[in-house]
């Protein structure tokens, strides 16, 4: 998540499936894959989106995982595309994992 895209209406699609999750029991966390300067304002994007990074704080078997690279998918990963392999790793410790992605980002 870059800040320069900080509260456009992907955000607001994230906070969406976000509340559906908690609404059918899931603790929903975020791995934000934050780039560019975000000056210590994190927080504000974790309360937009209504979830936290805190895997420690799971309150529930039932658990969600959205990661929110800035450009999608590839094979290697990296700061802006997160990897098949860690889409795999990561469902093995959740029951649901979702990511979004930029209308125009290539994976």
């Amino acid at each position: 998540m870059n800040p320069t895209f900080f509260g456009d209406s992907y955000d607001l699609v994230k906070r969406f499936f976000c509340r559906e999750l908690e609404s059918l029991g899931y603790f929903v966390v975020i791995d934000p894959m934050l780039t560019g300067s975000w000056d210590g304002r994190e927080h504000e994007f974790y309360r937009l989106v209504g979830v936290t990074p805190d895997a420690k704080q799971l309150t529930s078997t039932r658990s969600a995982l959205l990661l929110d690279p800035d450009t999608g998918i590839n094979e290697k990963g990296g700061s802006q595309h997160v990897s098949f392999d860690r889409l795999a790793q990561e469902a093995s410790k959740y029951e649901v994992v979702f990511r979004s992605e930029r209308e125009g980002a290539t994976t």
